[in-house]
């Protein structure tokens, strides 16, 4: 939990749950 609360990993988390989502919203329309 410290590591994902420091800043400099906020935006690459961020990034990586934004691409999750996309994935999963792909898996969905096809």
């Amino acid at each position: 939990m410290i590591i994902l609360a420091s800043p400099s990993v906020q935006p690459v988390f961020k990034d990586l749950i934004l691409c999750l989502l996309l994935l999963f919203l792909c898996t969905l329309l096809c």
